[in-house]
């Protein structure tokens, strides 16, 4: 999901083909050859899943039914090419509660793993695009 996410982000080239090595040269001729493509800075980012759970709870008020709950939790790091120093960070995290019968389905779990997934990882992202855009990053 979150590959998908920068993939389609429209703010974001995924792959920089032709691009010299960042480490070479104290990074100079990457930094030129990112000024000539247009492209205000790079990063190395990583995410690290902090937290996912999932629970299964009979519901009282309605007979033969279940409540899962699924929980994740993720934390974005970006940091600068050439460099490697901190550039970005954002949190995302997100709970998705859905009512099944007694019988937990494979798709239902599915159902819920991703959309908690997917929320987070919307959380994160507008996280770190808030500070981009208030310039809080170093390029």
């Amino acid at each position: 999901m979150f590959k998908k996410a920068l993939e389609n982000h429209p703010q974001l080239v995924s792959n920089i083909d032709g691009a010299p090595d960042p480490e070479a040269n104290n990074g100079e001729k990457y930094r030129k050859f990112l000024k000539a493509k247009g492209i205000t800075a790079a990063y190395l980012v990583t995410l690290e899943v902090t937290e996912a759970s999932i629970e299964v709870v009979p519901l009282e008020e309605k007979k033969n039914t279940q409540r899962i709950s699924v929980t994740v939790g993720l934390h974005v790091l970006g940091e600068t090419i050439p460099g490697r120093t901190m550039g970005f960070t954002g949190d995302g995290r997100a709970t998705v509660k859905q009512e099944v019968g007694m019988k937990v389905r494979d798709k239902d779990r599915t159902y819920a793993w991703d959309g908690a997934a997917e929320t987070a990882v919307d959380d994160a992202m507008k996280t770190c695009f808030a500070q981009l855009a208030k310039g809080h990053i170093k390029q």
